[in-house]
């Protein structure tokens, strides 16, 4: 395997720990969630913050300036450019879905504002990360 391909496998994987580690810690905390559980479980407070530890330390190696490929330019060619695109578009896409669909359960179910903007969020954090990191994959 090439350097440039181990870097991009690198990136890849990042990615991928980055969005599930922000899902593991958002989750838990949704009001939803609270509501399924009557009292305060210690296990999902270690969990969802696990999941903020990660995903701290995933994405400072994906943005911080110690990241190994900071100066590779063959990481950033049209093919990647256009992934990136299409992460983005996707993000949009589901984040304008969400919103729909919170809309539409907000007619028959009251939907707080909390609820919906978190969900949202989340949503629009993990889509495109997801998505970029599958059509890394090639």
């Amino acid at each position: 395997m090439a350097d440039i391909d181990k870097l991009v496998a690198r990136r890849r994987i990042g990615l991928m720990v980055s969005a599930s580690a922000f899902l593991i810690w958002q989750v838990p905390i949704m009001d939803f969630s609270e509501r399924l559980i009557d009292e305060a479980d210690i296990v999902m407070t270690g969990v969802s913050l696990a999941g903020f530890l990660v995903w701290i330390v995933t994405l400072l190696l994906l943005v911080g300036p110690w990241r190994p490929w900071q100066r590779e330019a063959a990481l950033n060619d049209e093919l990647t450019q256009s992934n990136r695109k299409w992460a983005f578009l996707t993000g949009y896409v589901a984040v304008m879905l969400a919103t729909a669909g919170m809309l539409a359960l907000s007619l028959y179910q009251p939907v707080s504002g909390i609820e919906a903007s978190h969900l949202i969020l989340v949503i629009g954090v993990v889509a495109p990360l997801y998505c970029f990191a599958i059509l890394e994959r090639g």
